[in-house]
C-alpha cells in the first residue's frame, strides 16, 4: 500500500534464516532503484528549469541591445546615414527581430516541457487585446495589401492570461498574413455560446492540403513552400500549448488555394 502511495523510501525486514529472504532482497532493492530514479529525474527536471531561465536572460538580454541600437541608429538619433548604412542597419534589424523570434519559440517550447510556463489569468477585453494585435501587425497586412476585418459578436470580459492570450493572436494572425497573398483578406469573429468563447481567423490564402492537417501542430514541421524554410516549425505547436493551458482546443479547415480557418474554442472562459 505504501509503494502504491509513492513511499519509495519503504525497506522491508528480514531475518538471515527466513526463506523468503532472497525475495525481500529483490524486493528492498527494486525500492531503492525507484527511489534513485525518481530522485535523479527531479534533478534532471530542476537543471533544466534553471538552463531554460539562463538561456531566457542570456540570449535575449544581448540581443535586445543589438535590435535596440540599431533601432536608434534608424531614427537617426546619433546622425545622418548614407544609403547603404541604412540599407544595412535596417537589415540589422530585421535579422535582429526574426532571431529574437525564433529564440522566444524555442525557450517558449522549453518552458511548456519543463511545466514551468507560468499561467496568470486576469479579467480582460478580448475585444481590446484583438484590436491591440491588428494595429501592432498593421504593417505587415498593409505592406500586401491585405483587407482585416473583426467581426466582434462578444464584447464582454474573458479570464484569461494577457501575454500568452496576445501571442495566441500573434502566432496565428502573424501565419495568417504570411500565408495570405496580395489584396487578400483575413477575417476575425468572436463571439460566445454561454459561458465558452470562440474565436476563428480565416484566410484566403495557399491553404494546407489535407495530408499535412494532421502534422502542422507538431514540433519542427516545415511544410514544402517558401514561406516556412526559415522558420522554427514551433509556433503552431506552442500555440496549440497555450490554448491548452486557457483550457481550450484548437481545430482548422483548409483547402489548398482557398485558405485556412482555424477555430479556437476555449471553455468556462467567459467572466
Amino acid at each position: 500500500i505504501k509503494i502504491r502511495e509513492g513511499d519509495l523510501n519503504l525497506q522491508l525486514d528480514h531475518n538471515s534464516d527466513d526463506e523468503i529472504k532472497p525475495v525481500i532482497e529483490a524486493f528492498n532493492l527494486m525500492a531503492q532503484r525507484l527511489l534513485n530514479s525518481l530522485k535523479e529525474r527531479k534533478r534532471q527536471e530542476e537543471s533544466r528549469k534553471e538552463l531554460v531561465a539562463s538561456m531566457s536572460h542570456d540570449l535575449r538580454t544581448p540581443l535586445n541591445a543589438i535590435i535596440g541600437f540599431s533601432q536608434a541608429l534608424d531614427s537617426k538619433i546619433f546622425g545622418e546615414l548614407n544609403e547603404k548604412q541604412a540599407e544595412y542597419i535596417k537589415d540589422i534589424q530585421i535579422s535582429g527581430l526574426h532571431l529574437l523570434g525564433m529564440i522566444n519559440e524555442i525557450l517558449d517550447i522549453s518552458k511548456l516541457e519543463a511545466h514551468v510556463m507560468k499561467y496568470t489569468p486576469t479579467e480582460l477585453s478580448a475585444k481590446q487585446v484583438i484590436q491591440e494585435a491588428i494595429n501592432v501587425l498593421e504593417p505587415l497586412y498593409t505592406n500586401k495589401n491585405i483587407n482585416v476585418e473583426f467581426n466582434c459578436e462578444f464584447d464582454g470580459l474573458i479570464k484569461a492570461d494577457y501575454q500568452k492570450f496576445q501571442q495566441i493572436l500573434f502566432n496565428l494572425l502573424s501565419n495568417a498574413i504570411k500565408f495570405t497573398h496580395k489584396n487578400g483578406k483575413i477575417v476575425i469573429t468572436s463571439s460566445s455560446d454561454k459561458k465558452n468563447y470562440i474565436l476563428k481567423i480565416q484566410d484566403n490564402g495557399i491553404g494546407i492540403e489535407k495530408k499535412n492537417h494532421s502534422k502542422i501542430f507538431k514540433k519542427f514541421v516545415h511544410l514544402d513552400n517558401v514561406y516556412t524554410k526559415n522558420s522554427t516549425g514551433l509556433g503552431l505547436t506552442i500555440t496549440k500549448e497555450l490554448v491548452k493551458l486557457h483550457n481550450g482546443k484548437i481545430t482548422l479547415e483548409s483547402e489548398i488555394n482557398k485558405g485556412t480557418t482555424f477555430t479556437l474554442e476555449f471553455k468556462n472562459l467567459i467572466v
